[in-house]
C-alpha cells in the first residue's frame, strides 16, 4: 500500500513537470464570438449572372441559372475574374449599349435569313447578353441551349489564343463538323461555332452527350478533358476571384446589413475598430458536412464557426466580424476554410490565405 502511494505521488510530479514544457497540450480556451457577424449561401452564378430590372419570367430564369450550373464552377469564377458577366434580357440586344452598334446589321451565317442582329436572340461577348425567353432550345436559334453556347464562346476566349483558334481544335472540327452537322454549314464554315455548341451538346444532356460521343468521338475526346469537367470530389478554398483576387477585406467602425453594401477601406488607426469579410466556396462535388471557418490575427485565433454543408458552386459569405483596435505597425491576418481538415478534397492546399495591414 504504501510502495502504490510512492508511485502515484511521482506519477503526478512527473505530469506537472511535463505541462509547463509541453509535452502535453492544454486545452485552448475559444475565441471570443463575434456576435455582430452576419453569413449567407449564395451559388456563383448569381454574382455571373445580371437579371433585368423590369418584370421577368422567374421559372424560365431559374432554369437558366440550372443549366449555368452545368459548368464546372472554376470556369465560370475564371470568367468572372476577368470581369465578364451574363446579362438576361426582355428586349432586343442591341437595345443594350454595349451592342447599340449592331443596329440592322447583318450578322456572320444570317445572310440569307432576312434578319438583323436586332432579331438575334444571344450574343456571346462581354457582357454575354441573352433574351430569356430565347434560352434553352428554340426554334429562334439552331442551338440545343442558348444560354450554354453563349458563355462557351467566352471559355473558349479565356486563353491569349481562343481554343477554337489552336491547330488541334481546328483540325478536330475540319475532321467532324461535316458529321456532326451535315445539314447545318453554320456550324460547319465557323469553328468558334462548332466549339460552343459541341460544349454545349456535351453538357446539356445525356441524349445530347451521347449524339456528340457517337458522331464525333475526337471532339468529345477534347470535352473530356480535366479543366471542362466537375471536380469529384469537394474542393473548398478560401474564395479568391479566379484565383486571384481574394473576395472580402477590410473596413472599419461600421457594419453592414448585406454584404454588396460593404465598401473596403485600406487606411486604419490605433483608435479604429476593425471589421473584416471574407468567403469560403466549394469549386468541387457537394459536402454532406459542416465545415469550421477560422480567423488569425498575428497567429491568435479570433474569430471560429461552423458553416455548410457548401453545395459545389457555392460561396459561403462571412462579414462583420470584429476584429477590434490593433496596436500601431503591420500585422497578419491569415483566414482558413475547413481549418480542422474534416473534408477530403480534391486540393488540400487552397483552404487559407494571408492578408498584411498596417495600422497607424
Amino acid at each position: 500500500m504504501k510502495q502504490k502511494t510512492i508511485l502515484s505521488f511521482a506519477l503526478i510530479l512527473v505530469l506537472q513537470c511535463m505541462i509547463p514544457i509541453g509535452l502535453f497540450d492544454m486545452p485552448a480556451s475559444p475565441p471570443p464570438v463575434s456576435l455582430t457577424y452576419k453569413s449567407d449561401m449564395i451559388p456563383l452564378t448569381s454574382i455571373f449572372v445580371e437579371l433585368p430590372k423590369e418584370p421577368y419570367d422567374i421559372d424560365k430564369t431559374r432554369l437558366i441559372m440550372d443549366n449555368l450550373a452545368l459548368f464546372p464552377p472554376k470556369l465560370i469564377d475564371n470568367l468572372i475574374a476577368k470581369g465578364e458577366k451574363m446579362r438576361l434580357i426582355t428586349g432586343r440586344l442591341t437595345d443594350e449599349p454595349e451592342y447599340e452598334h449592331l443596329r440592322g446589321k447583318i450578322p456572320k451565317g444570317w445572310e440569307d435569313t432576312g434578319c438583323t442582329w436586332d432579331d438575334v436572340p444571344g450574343i456571346g461577348g462581354n457582357p454575354i447578353v441573352v433574351r430569356i425567353d430565347s434560352c434553352g432550345s428554340n426554334l429562334e436559334h439552331s442551338s440545343v441551349c442558348l444560354e450554354l453556347h453563349e458563355v462557351a464562346h467566352r471559355i473558349d476566349a479565356l486563353s491569349p489564343i481562343s481554343i477554337s483558334n489552336t491547330f488541334k481544335f481546328r483540325r478536330i472540327w475540319l475532321n467532324e463538323a461535316p458529321i456532326l452537322f451535315k445539314d447545318n454549314p453554320y456550324f460547319i464554315d465557323h469553328c468558334n461555332e462548332y466549339f460552343a455548341e459541341c460544349y454545349s451538346m456535351y453538357l446539356f444532356s445525356e441524349t445530347t452527350n451521347l449524339i456528340l460521343k457517337e458522331k464525333a468521338p475526337l471532339t468529345y475526346e477534347f470535352f473530356s478533358q480535366e479543366m471542362y469537367n466537375p471536380i469529384d470530389k469537394p474542393d473548398l478554398s478560401v474564395y479568391r476571384f479566379g484565383g486571384t483576387r481574394i473576395c472580402g477585406g477590410l473596413y472599419k467602425n461600421k457594419t453592414y446589413d448585406s454584404y454588396s453594401e460593404i465598401v473596403k477601406e485600406s487606411y486604419f488607426k490605433s483608435t479604429d475598430d476593425i471589421y473584416i469579410a471574407f468567403a469560403a466556396t466549394n469549386y468541387g462535388k457537394s459536402t454532406d458536412k459542416t465545415l469550421k471557418l477560422s480567423l488569425w490575427v498575428d497567429g491568435k485565433l479570433v474569430f471560429e464557426t461552423y458553416q455548410g454543408p457548401i453545395k459545389e458552386g457555392y460561396i459561403c459569405r462571412l462579414w462583420n466580424i470584429k476584429i477590434g483596435k490593433l496596436s500601431p505597425g503591420t500585422h497578419t491576418i491569415i483566414y482558413e476554410v475547413d481549418s480542422n481538415y474534416r473534408i477530403s478534397e480534391a486540393n488540400e492546399n487552397n483552404n487559407w490565405a494571408q492578408y498584411k495591414i498596417f495600422v497607424e
